[in-house]
């Protein structure tokens, strides 16, 4: 069948000519006939009418959808709606049609179906956003996609489509690009169709507060008793329309009786204690699983209690503070000039802001992080905020190829290229030149540590090599004077005593407790003989200086009869003397 070509061809034969067509091309799959019929007809057109013949075609492809949606209103095919879509994309690559014809038949589509249907066969739209991003389709289908999108957003519920709403508004940030005017929100609006709806003041007989709950051990009691009453109730609920619109701040009035309530709320949070059992459900989270959660909170006035004492709830009350107080303090374009803050106003909302900041850090778990995370989304929102105040420039796309060499910042190399380079050689860089060199010095800390170069304790004889010639020239009293004197001397010789001399921990049959003066003098003199008994006889054995775990128990045992003059009548201690004297002429 080839389409019949008249000059005076009207608008109806055309339809119903490219609706045989487009029937016979889905049912059998001859689509090439249908592109090779409509294209002899744009050529042999007169000039002029090439617009009328492309919406004939459109309306041809919009007859065939809407006669198969009335015959099949219970049994919808899937793949042959897939196969029209993608018909009509051809169709428009041949330039047979107009550019929008894909996204019109998805308009039409979706204006027949309910929402449920609707969900299933939105994908028809976004698994296609490749395709609708190409020049040929993108200024062709956008207002139309856009208006599609936000019918279908105006007839889905707030609370029970969420997860389709959210895959429409997904699709439109992936469809349009990041400086799109129409998605900027230039002018500044806030969404204000959230409304919160406050109970009327209940008798409420098991009004609890704050305090009422048992004080742990350590606990300090608080002179601030904060009420889970209505008039808390109330404050608390209100200050959404705050968050929900600023502006309102900037009135008198109402900052007063913002600054109030926030101060309230804040007091509450600050005194009241989390439930431990509201963070078990986040701590094992199944990723595996499909996790569908929309949070819309109840405002009765008996749940307030429990609202205050569940973690996440307070982070969300939380981190609404801080984008109002951000807001607030932010320089936007589109604020009027009425619109400003007094030096006080930016004082309490710099207080209020870091008492925020660390009620967020003390609420459980992991407080400190999800401060640093907020803190770092403000500040790119910060950043956003300053992009729109500039117009919102367009983006540059950076082709600039990759050096090799470590980039240069003002002069200097980039940290992060310096220690891949310190890497690729097994060197660490610390940041110092002095500790960069300290740390390379031998790649294995352990063994550096037990090197002999690090040990810097010196030995007995060398510490007390000055002491050992004069000791004998001054008297004991004279000697413990200098003593006294020196206390870092004493200190040393204490610690080297202490790890090299067995006279340290010599018992003895005067008294326990000394003097520190008088106890040091008596150890070194111990240790001056031995080191003079040392030296007139180089071939004996070391007696009384050596390590401790060096030393066998028979020689202690000798070292203490001998040198520390007790005068002890042990006749155990004799025998083992005398017995370690035979071995030694032995």
């Amino acid at each position: 069948m080839v389409i019949v070509v008249m000059e005076s061809i009207s608008h109806q034969e055309i339809r119903k000519q490219v609706l045989e067509y487009v029937e016979k091309a889905l049912s059998e799959d001859k689509v090439n006939e249908l592109l090779v019929s409509c294209r002899n007809l744009l050529d042999k057109a007169q000039a002029g009418l090439e617009i009328d013949i492309k919406t004939a075609v459109d309306t041809g492809f919009r007859d065939v959808l809407h006669k198969y949606i009335r015959l099949n209103t219970d049994n919808d095919d899937y793949q042959w709606y897939e196969k029209i879509i993608e018909l009509s994309i051809k169709a428009v690559r041949s330039g047979i049609c107009l550019g929008g014809l894909p996204i019109l038949l998805l308009t039409d589509l979706f204006d027949c179906k309910p929402l449920n249907k609707c969900e299933e066969l939105f994908s028809l739209l976004e698994n296609r956003v490749n395709i609708w991003k190409e020049d040929i389709f993108f200024n062709n289908v956008k207002n139309q996609m856009l208006r599609s999108c936000n019918d279908l957003l105006r007839r889905l519920s707030r609370s029970q489509h969420t997860v389709f709403g959210g895959r429409i508004l997904e699709f439109l940030a992936r469809f349009f690009p990041l400086f799109e005017r129409s998605g900027l929100n230039l002018t500044s609006e806030f969404n204000q169709e959230n409304v919160v709806a406050i109970s009327a003041q209940e008798d409420l007989s098991d009004a609890s507060s704050i305090s009422d709950s048992p004080m742990e051990e350590g606990e300090m009691p608080t002179s601030e008793v904060v009420q889970v009453d209505y008039n808390l109730y109330r404050k608390f609920w209100q200050l959404q329309s705050f968050f929900k619109n600023p502006n309102l701040c900037y009135s008198k009035p109402n900052w007063k009786q913002f600054q109030s309530y926030s101060t309230d709320v804040l007091t509450a949070f600050s005194t009241f204690k989390l439930d431990p059992q509201s963070n078990k459900a986040t701590e094992k989270v199944d990723i595996q699983g499909e996790q569908i959660h929309f949070t819309k909170y109840l405002t009765n006035q008996r749940l307030l209690e429990l609202q205050l004492s569940d973690s996440s709830f307070r982070r969300y009350i939380l981190v609404q503070f801080l984008i109002l107080f951000q807001y607030l303090t932010t320089y936007v374009k589109s604020k009027q000039e009425s619109q400003t803050l007094t030096e006080e106003q930016n004082a309490w909302l710099k207080q209020s802001n870091e008492k925020v900041l660390e009620l967020i850090g003390k609420t459980p778990p992991n407080g400190q992080e999800m401060t640093q995370i907020i803190e770092h989304i403000l500040k790119r929102e910060e950043f956003w905020c300053n992009w729109k105040n500039d117009g919102c420039p367009g983006l540059k796309e950076i082709n600039e190829t990759i050096s090799k060499e470590p980039t240069m910042v003002n002069g200097r190399k980039r940290v992060g290229d310096e220690i891949k380079h310190a890497e690729s050689f097994g060197k660490v860089i610390i940041g110092n030149p002095e500790l960069t060199k300290l740390w390379n010095l031998c790649s294995d800390n352990l063994e550096a540590c037990l090197s002999k170069k690090r040990i810097f304790i010196p030995p007995v004889d060398e510490f007390f090599g000055d002491v050992k010639t004069s000791y004998d020239e001054y008297s004991a009293e004279d000697r413990q004077k200098m003593l006294a004197d020196d206390s870092d001397f004493n200190w040393r010789s204490l610690r080297l005593l202490g790890s090299k001399s067995s006279y340290f921990f010599t018992p003895s049959n005067q008294s326990m407790v000394k003097p520190i003066v008088q106890y040091l003098d008596t150890v070194i003199e111990k240790v001056v003989k031995e080191l003079n008994a040392a030296d007139g006889n180089k071939g004996s054995q070391d007696l009384a200086i050596d390590d401790a775990e060096d030393i066998s128990n028979d020689e202690l045992l000798k070292q203490i009869d001998e040198n520390s003059n007790l005068g002890s009548t042990d006749n155990h201690a004799q025998n083992e003397i005398k017995r370690t004297e035979e071995k030694a002429s032995v």
